[in-house]
């Protein structure tokens, strides 16, 4: 029976396309009652989060429309305190009206006042406010400020390394032993605080800018914002904690108390003791300068609110240079607009702003492509903002070695405009510098990341800056400020595997090199760039050709010759394959194709005393085209080096795009309908599927088109439809999932009218960021994951049956204006109409339990339910509906058993339902037409004893409707067939052929017609048939919730045993074989096969209660195993499909088969000589041949034929044994 597998499967098959001709689903008439909601709901759980419950507390930001006082003067300006009072007083002006207009007993008070930097003021109140408060008058924009999460500390690539030994990759020590150490200079840090009693802050610096009475100085002229919410009066002295910490202040706390007390974390005093911390433990690199301490976080985020306030204040005490190792994955150079306006005024009044890259690698980090980018899409920089905008300088991290290559968790570049950032590099891996005791274990300790790279920019910024004011006296503010940068940028090192630089997507110049920085007398220039690096944009007719130029700037007082040298790099790639097919993916490394290309170059360069020259540069990869076109599809970072010999070497990264930039789909390429259509994009989703739809309450949502009520079959666009009815079931366009492969300017909903094109609804979502891992255990977030991503729109006001196209375009953030036609796939839109009309059932005939239904809707019926009760609680039966025309009439039969009385429920796509009770005979009215014919689709059928097969008349013509039906087998020993107007269920009941026939008679005409269809009942195998070897008679036994099954679709020719808890989290599914007596040596061979989640859902071989053998992976291939019996005794064997409680991989199953056992000494039974559990006369016959010597058995079967056990076998024991047999039958 197990060898007629092949057979079986086509059997399933017939069946299964059995029920594909009608347009509905029904039910088992016998089936136990459930609710269809419950058990049969094809509703999607809707995970989008609330910004905030409207009467939640939350940090609010309230923008004025008058510039800051930065954008108009500087500090300095005897005006600028007159001009911050003055934007405060109206600040104050607009904040009273608020409480007095909108907030119940107005005894809201104002968290900070923000003038310099930015032009409004914060409060803690109620979410709902921000709305009401963006209609007030002057009132440029208000929202709830944004918060950010304290970097986690990266896992080390390497040793340990001691900041002596860090500085010492930089040349800071070098610096150190020219006298530059930071002497008169301040370092803001804006983090988690620092340990003021640390013995690596208590020596106090050479010549230090501040003391307490120059910071009474600043309050004097100055409101800070420290001083709002200070509890009593903010002096000098009360900020100043020692001469290297003039300035320690709690923003959150609002008092001077820095521990790390709120912030949990001891981040901050890591940071500070990396850039100026200074005792005979450790040096940090500018250890002579003084820390301004701006604690922002508390309890691991740090809001908007308070990182702002404590960026006026660097503003107001004019600090040389600070450190911000916080951010958010996959930045933009622009956008967040009150975040660049800040920056970019902060820097233009001469701070020098060191801004942490990110730990986050790549973007492909755990996508559906083994976490490898394809090379389709090559937009994989997730470099954090705000070290993205113009006026941080982006800080990725290097290992701890005199190789300097880039670690592997610092974050890569490009940014969505194919900006260079990160654009500097410096140590960062496993760091020892000051901790906190009390939450590192130790007062010296080691972190990894960013974080660590980014102080040791700060510091070499004011070492940098000690050297620019004396060397460049003249210079602005501003100016200034850029020189730190172009000469720390210019003299870089770009490091390299062998002579192969790294990416500058990844390392930005290179490694910061301090004494080569002040030593040069000559920079960099790039045309329309503030620093040194050379952004080319893309070639997006794919001439190959990239033309750049740069001038070398000498300000020395003799001439300079420098030896240029071009690297051309590109990335390397490798492969991964998805459902077979084969993909190029980004490697992660740079392929040197500098000798595959045509580059023209300068051979040497001479730059006049006190002059520049320019360098023109071309790059022509067109002869390396073929390559990088089969490659790289949508294009190719085409990116690299320049350096320049010399007394002191320069270097200038460039980076372009082979291609067009914004071709390369900015939505992922897998859409809900997808799978219904048959149209998927045979390039797999790299994170999730696109959906939209509408919400049923509670946490579920419809997708458009999809059937409410019951799994969807045949999808149509047509039937996707809201009923704004006000019942919470399916009422608005308020769901939508979209997974972004690139960063938006913004992301637009518009619901417009699909014959006019007439706008009714518009929503943008500004500065959407592209999906990203953020951790291995958090879900991917694709943008709707938030309330405040997702459109709102009822249609309440437009007539019934108006449809309109709900349209969603991602519009990319690029270096210039995008075109959304041009992308793969930028923009897609869904038909929507409005439904309120409820549909009907429009005829009933219920006779002998057979119920035929008519029914009907203005737009589409979904779905009709059948149940005993009139609340429609008890579900007796059901089918899908899946009509192709608006306002089709739908016939459906369904046999009800011996109910006189039942209430049908009818649905439609927009989830309006009304209800009928049906009752036995016939109602409602409906036009005959005549019957002329039938058949059957099919000309024979199989099935299995003990199961049902679906047998359906195909009507002449298809809509006849006055007809009555007489089904009959010809022998229901071997088949039954109850049939009603349009099809039949034939039931197996012993294996055979019969025929089954049908004879339809309509009710006017007389007219009679008839069809016949062939048969076959074949035996159902078992679950032993499926997991014994062919002929085995072993028993097993599989109970419980995950009770093992019969699996005859998997493989081809193989009938197997298969688990069924598949996407069961911690559950387990096991089969046992009955107890067996074995003897020592004995063996128990089968085959297994596993498709799971490697090392973590297992499929396990038990023997006697102990874990003998497991697999797990991805794989179905079959392989053996073998377990011999170590002694005599008895043995239970059990096989168990065990998961964990997380991912699912694969199809998440386990299968056994051919399970055997082979004796050392053969068990048998007297009389049994074939072994096939029974004496039958086969085995008189096998005795007698072989005692006539005409057939030979085997030793096993001599014992079985000795009936009389006189050691030998003679055709006595023939006799014997055909009497037995007799007796048995």
């Amino acid at each position: 029976m197990k060898k007629t597998l092949t057979k079986l499967v086509a059997m399933l098959m017939v069946a299964a396309m059995a029920f594909s001709f009608v347009g509905f689903m029904p039910r088992e008439a016998n089936a136990a009652p459930v609710s269809i909601l419950e058990n049969d709901s094809p509703a999607r759980k809707r995970s989008s989060e609330p910004a905030a419950e409207p009467d939640e507390i939350v940090p609010i930001i309230v923008k004025l429309k008058d510039a800051p006082v930065l954008a108009k003067t500087d500090v300095s300006n005897e005006r600028s305190a007159e001009m911050s009072k003055a934007l405060a007083a109206k600040q104050d002006k607009l904040f009273a009206a608020i409480n007095k207009k909108l907030v119940k007993g107005g005894n809201l008070e104002i968290s900070y006042h923000y003038t310099l930097l930015f032009n409004g003021f914060s409060f803690r109140g109620e979410y709902r406010l921000i709305e009401e408060i963006k209609k007030l008058n002057g009132v440029e924009d208000c929202y709830r400020a944004a918060e950010y999460e304290l970097p986690e500390d990266a896992k080390p690539d390497g040793n340990p390394t001691k900041l002596s030994t860090s500085v010492g990759f930089i040349n800071a020590d070098d610096m150190w032993a020219l006298g530059y150490t930071g002497q008169g200079q301040t370092i803001a840090v804006i983090d988690t605080g620092i340990k003021v009693n640390h013995t690596n802050f208590a020596t106090a610096p050479q010549d230090p800018h501040f003391d307490a009475a120059g910071i009474q100085s600043v309050l004097n002229r100055y409101d800070l914002c420290a001083e709002e919410r200070y509890n009593g009066t903010l002096t000098g002295a009360t900020l100043y904690h020692s001469a290297k910490l003039p300035f320690t202040f709690n923003y959150y706390a609002c008092n001077t108390d820095v521990s790390h007390a709120n912030a949990g974390s001891d981040h901050g005093t890591h940071v500070s003791s990396i850039a100026a911390g200074c005792d005979s433990s450790s040096r940090g690199v500018a250890y002579n300068a003084q820390i301004i301490s701006m604690q922002v976080f508390q309890n691991g985020g740090a809001a908007w609110t308070e990182i702002l306030a404590a960026l006026e204040d660097c503003a107001w005490l004019e600090v040389d240079a600070l450190n911000m190792s916080l951010g958010s994955d996959n930045g933009f150079t622009q956008g967040e607009a009150d975040m660049e306006e800040v920056f970019a005024l902060l820097t233009a009044h001469g701070v020098n702003c060191a801004v942490a890259a990110g730990n986050s690698g790549t973007a492909g980090s755990g996508n559906n492509y083994g976490s490898k980018q394809p090379t389709f899409n090559m937009d994989n920089g997730v470099v954090a903002s705000p070290s993205t905008l113009g006026g941080s300088l982006s800080v990725a991290a290097s290992s701890n070695s005199s190789s300097a290559t880039p670690t592997s968790y610092s974050s890569w570049g490009t940014t969505a405009d194919l900006s260079i950032k990160p654009e500097i590099m410096a140590p960062g891996d496993n760091i020892r510098a000051a901790t906190d005791s009390q939450y590192s274990y130790s007062n010296y300790g080691t972190k990894s990341g960013t974080s660590m790279a980014s102080p040791h920019i700060a510091g070499s910024m004011v070492l940098v800056n000690q050297y620019v004011n004396t060397a460049f006296p003249s210079l602005s503010e501003q100016a200034r400020m850029e020189m730190v940068n172009t000469l720390l940028m210019s003299t870089a090192v770009p490091s390299k595997s062998g002579n192969t630089p790294y990416s500058p997507r990844w390392q930005g110049a290179g490694q910061a090199n301090l004494t080569a920085a002040i030593n040069t007398k000559a920079y960099i220039e790039v045309e329309g760039s503030l620093r040194p690096k050379i952004e080319l944009g893309d070639d997006d007719n794919r001439t190959g050709i990239f033309n750049f130029s740069f001038d070398i700037v000498n300000f020395g007082s003799t001439a300079k010759t420098y030896t240029p040298t071009v690297y051309v790099l590109t990335e390397n790639t490798g492969t991964v394959s998805i459902g077979g097919q084969s993909y190029y993916t980004m490697a992660g490394s740079a392929s040197n194709i500098t000798n595959n290309v045509n580059v023209t170059v300068p051979q040497s360069v001479t730059v006049p005393a006190n002059g520049r020259t320019t360098v023109n540069v071309t790059v022509n990869v067109s002869g390396y085209a073929a390559t990088l076109n089969e490659k790289f599809p949508n294009g190719a970072y085409i990116e690299g080096f320049v350096t320049l010999a010399g007394d002191v070497n320069l270097s200038v990264p460039y980076l372009g795009f082979y291609g067009d930039w914004e071709k390369a789909s900015v939505l992922d390429r897998d859409f809900y309908y997808d799978e219904y259509l048959g149209n998927g994009d045979p390039i797999p989703a790299e994170w999730g599927i696109n959906t939209a739809g509408s919400s049923i309450g509670g946490e579920n949502y419809i997708a458009f088109g999809e059937n409410p009520f019951t799994d969807t079959e045949n999808f149509l666009f047509d039937r996707a439809s809201i009923s704004p009815n006000g019942d919470g079931k399916m009422d608005a366009v308020d769901t939508a999932y979209n997974y972004l492969l690139r960063n938006c300017e913004y992301f637009e909903y518009s619901i417009v009218n699909a014959q006019t094109n007439e706008e009714y609804y518009n929503l943008q979502v500004p500065w959407a960021r592209k999906c990203s891992e953020k951790s291995w255990y958090t879900d991917i977030e694709p943008l709707g994951t938030y309330e405040e991503e997702l459109p709102d729109w009822d249609g309440s006001n437009l007539p019934n049956g108006t449809t309109v196209k709900l349209r969603m375009t991602a519009y990319m953030h690029s270096y210039d204006e995008f075109n959304p036609s041009a992308n793969e796939c930028a923009y897609w839109e869904i038909p929507i109409t409005v439904d309120t009309q409820e549909p009907e059932v429009v005829y009933w005939n219920m006779q002998n339990g057979q119920l035929m239904l008519y029914v009907s809707d203005n737009h589409y019926v979904s779905y009709v339910g059948i149940y005993s009760d009139s609340a429609c609680t008890n579900l007796i039966t059901s089918a899908a509906v899946e009509e192709t025309t608006r306002g089709a009439l739908t016939m459906l039969e369904f046999d009800v058993g011996n109910r006189t009385t039942v209430y049908a429920k009818v649905g439609d796509y927009a989830y309006n339902i009304s209800t009928a009770q049906i009752t036995e005979g016939e109602g409602g009215s409906l036009e005959p037409v005549e019957l002329q014919g039938i058949s059957f689709a099919e000309q024979e059928i199989e099935t299995y004893q003990g199961f049902g097969a679906a047998l359906n008349i195909v009507r002449e013509p298809a809509n006849a409707n006055n007809y009555e039906v007489v089904w009959t087998s010809a022998n229901e020993n071997i088949a039954t067939v109850r049939g009603g107007m349009t099809k039949a269920t034939v039931t197996g009941v012993a294996e055979g052929t019969t025929t089954v026939t049908a004879t339809a008679t309509d009710k006017d005409t007389g007219a009679s017609f008839t069809a016949t269809i062939s048969v076959t009942v074949n035996y159902y195998p078992s679950l032993n048939d499926a997991l014994n070897v062919q002929g085995g008679n072993l028993n097993f036994v599989s109970t419980g919730t995950y009770a093992w099954q019969i699996d005859m679709t998997t493989f081809s020719a193989r009938l197997a045993g298969a688990s069924t808890n598949s996407g069961a989290g911690n559950s387990q599914s096991a089969v046992t074989m009955d107890t067996i007596h074995l003897s020592a040596g004995d063996k128990l061979t089968f085959a297994w096969a596993v498709s799971s989640e490697a090392n973590y859902d297992k499929l396990k071989f038990y023997v006697n209660g102990n874990v003998v053998e497991n697999i797990s992976g991805e794989t179905t291939i079959w392989n053996r195993y073998e377990y011999t019996a170590p002694s005599d005794g008895n043995y239970i064997f059990k096989w168990s499909y065990e998961k964990d409680g997380s991912v699912n991989k694969g199809q998440d199953k386990g299968w056994v088969d051919d399970i055997s056992i082979t004796y050392v000494n053969p068990p048998y039974t007297l009389g049994d000589v074939d072994n096939d559990g029974r004496i039958t006369i086969s085995d008189a016959l096998m005795t007698m041949r072989y005692a006539m010597g005409t057939a030979a058995l085997t030793d096993t079967q001599i014992l079985a034929a000795d009936f009389d056990g006189n050691g030998t076998v003679s055709i006595t024991d023939a006799t014997m044994i055909l009497r037995a047999a007799m007796i048995a039958d």
